[in-house]
């Protein structure tokens, strides 16, 4: 089951939107409030008069780690079309078969998993990354401190690891802790 938020400007557009989906067995949180929307997997925003305004709110959802689609009117589809370019959001023309519209869930919940790996595989390398540059920077401490040669210093620095049980990261802020003080 997806994890799905409807969002819609008015209640009473969100009202026939949840009828229409509930006659179709789709099961989501309903919503006016585009704050409350974010925290799901997937959102569907309804659009029918597309607004510049509203669409920069639900542009900004295309940011985080959740598949966004964007239903509109067949009149307002290239104004939204334009706007979403490249966001990564699914735009449809109002009104949308059933069929059509559960593969654009299945498509949008796809997506935000794989962004949420994305990102989270770009933090991991981001860490890794300040981990280096910190080792680099206690290397280069050891180097002009204590007068050791680059190898010297990366075998001090994994030796210091390996006997201190510590990682290469602890050891190095104490090296730059003890040199840089």
């Amino acid at each position: 089951m997806i994890d799905l938020a409807v969002y819609a400007a008015s209640e009473e557009g969100l009202a026939r939107v949840k009828e229409r989906l509930e006659k179709h067995g789709i099961i989501a949180q309903y919503t006016t409030d585009l704050a409350k929307a974010s925290r799901a997997a997937v959102i569907a925003a309804v659009m029918p008069h597309f607004e510049e305004e509203r669409a920069a709110g639900v542009r900004a959802l295309c940011e985080g780690a959740c598949g966004v689609i964007v239903l509109t009117r067949a009149e307002c589809y290239a104004a939204a079309r334009a706007c979403f370019a490249g966001a990564g959001a699914i735009v449809l023309k109002m009104p949308v078969d059933a069929d059509l519209f559960t593969q654009s869930l299945g498509i949008a919940a796809d997506l935000a998993a794989k962004l949420r790996r994305a990102q989270d595989e770009a933090a991991s390398i981001k860490l890794k990354l300040d981990d280096l540059k910190l080792v680099d920077r206690a290397k280069c401490a050891l180097i002009q401190y204590l007068r050791m040669t680059e190898p010297e210093a990366h075998r001090f620095i994994e030796r210091q690891a390996m006997n201190k049980r510590m990682s290469k990261r602890e050891v190095a802020l104490e090296i730059l802790k003890t040199y840089e003080s």
